[in-house]
């Protein structure tokens, strides 16, 4: 049951994603004779479709239009749901999608939470009917996957370490990679579309697109519930990429998001750096800053603090200092046997605060399973980048935090530079720029992509030999 994408001029991504309840579905492009079939992704434990963002770009830049592409999100906390409130809700998303596209069956993946999310939902043989193929990553083992029935094929994709790992007797094994990179590296998307399609791809690469044709979409949701919250409103802003600072009095999209948090699609250009900013009545201003969007998406994902959240109740706030965190879709390597270690620096330039460095953030970070890093300024040790380990965020999945002093001022007219050294590769410098905002009104967090690639301009795209665009 292959399906051979065939080439075509790409169209742009549009919005498209799921809750546990409520399958959004902005309306997009599609025939049921084109030849793709739908593939739905079901994130793992505090995630989102963030966890598919490059492989969507990856099988676009194939030509597998990434509008087949859907994320089922869900509260993978089960604080407002339960496992059959899941299952219902990714089997409501699966038939939208398939009646949208008019397919008989979707391709399925899980990762992590999300193969047990998967198992359970191939486990009633009238929702089995409706998957082509599955694809369990990095999460629970089902060896009997397929193997009685000639209408389902089965894949494990693994970290190379996990040598017992079995998904339907058919799996690969990536090394030296880690539990969220197993998800999202280039290698897996290399195992995914062959699996999917019977032909290894053309390119590994998020191929960048004409600056002036990408679009993106995605959502603002409270973490790790995926809701939205209604009444919130977002505005992009054009920055100057060297300070961080907006570039205009007005921003170029403002924006009330969807009661689920969606956005878009919007109109940016792949060759200029945005801040975006979620509004919302009681919160102070929460700021997200990306690289730049060299190819559309409609993945962008924003996490928000619920009321009561832990995360600000342990928090040190204060119009003093500046709190982020720094996020990426691959783990943080500090102390990996593979001797591939990230650094990541940050400094704050201020016109009336003077300048500060704290140096690598990850000097007492010992784990290698970080994906998110809260900085900012102990309580304990006020004006000081001591770089020790904060209290409560270590025990978080994939989180931690580190005493981190950047200087803010009332106008944010200084700057904090995130620099990462990704994974010790010196060729790969990563540098994202922000105004140096207080902490007690506003929030900040700063997105690196899960991959370095030599291409990702256009113009260097097409001067390639050869050309891979």
């Amino acid at each position: 049951m292959s399906t051979r994408p065939r080439r075509r001029r790409l169209v742009p991504a549009a919005a498209a994603s799921a809750l546990l309840a409520t399958a959004l579905t902005v309306p997009m492009p599609a025939s049921a004779d084109e030849g793709f079939t739908p593939i739905v992704f079901v994130h793992g434990g505090a995630g989102s479709g963030a966890q598919y963002e490059s492989q969507a770009g990856r099988f676009d830049s194939n030509g597998y239009p990434a509008e087949y592409i859907r994320a089922f999100e869900y509260d993978s906390s089960f604080s407002i749901n339960s496992f059959t409130d899941v299952i219902n809700g990714l089997d409501a998303l699966v038939d939208e999608v398939r009646a949208e596209f008019g397919a008989d069956q979707v391709y399925l993946i899980g990762h992590s939470l999300g193969t047990f999310v998967s198992g359970l939902y191939l486990g009633d043989p009238a929702r089995e009917d409706k998957i082509g193929k599955y694809i369990g990553i990095d999460g629970g083992s089902n060896p009997t996957c397929g193997v009685a029935d000639p209408d389902l094929d089965c894949m494990g994709i693994w970290q190379g370490t996990n040598t017992t790992g079995n998904v339907g007797g058919n799996n690969v094994r990536l090394s030296p990679q880690t539990h969220v990179q197993v998800a999202t590296s280039a290698e897996s998307f290399a195992a995914q579309y062959e699996f999917f399609t019977g032909e290894a791809p053309d390119t590994t690469l998020v191929l960048p697109e004409p600056p002036g044709q990408v679009k993106i979409s995605g959502r603002a949701v409270e973490f790790p519930l995926n809701i939205g919250t209604p009444g919130a409103v977002l505005q992009i802003w054009e920055i100057n990429a060297d300070t961080g600072q907006r570039k205009s009095q007005r921003p170029k999209h403002e924006i009330e998001l969807a009661d689920d948090g969606s956005f878009g699609p919007v109109k940016l250009h792949g060759k200029k750096h945005y801040e975006f900013v979620v509004l919302r009545d009681g919160f102070g201003s929460h700021h997200f800053y990306f690289e730049k969007f060299f190819r559309s998406s409609h993945f962008v994902r924003m996490n928000l603090a619920p009321p009561g959240s832990a995360i600000v109740a342990n928090s040190n706030l204060s119009d003093n200092h500046t709190a982020a965190v720094v996020v990426r879709q691959k783990e943080w390597w500090t102390t990996h046997s593979s001797g591939m270690n990230d650094v990541l620096e940050i400094s704050t330039s201020s016109p009336s605060r003077g300048d500060h460095d704290a140096g690598n953030v990850f000097t007492n970070v010992t784990s290698n399973g970080v994906i998110g890093v809260h900085v900012h300024d102990a309580a304990a040790t006020p004006g000081d980048s001591t770089l020790d380990l904060l209290p409560f965020f270590p025990t978080q999945a994939f989180q931690t935090g580190v005493d981190v002093f950047m200087p803010a001022e009332g106008s944010a007219a200084g700057t904090v530079s995130f620099v990462n050294t990704h994974r010790g590769d010196a060729d790969h410098v990563l540098t994202i720029n922000t105004p140096n905002w207080p902490s007690d009104t506003d929030r900040v967090t700063v997105t690196f992509n899960d991959f370095v690639q030599d291409i990702d301009d256009w113009g260097e795209c097409k001067r390639a030999k050869p050309s891979p665009c």
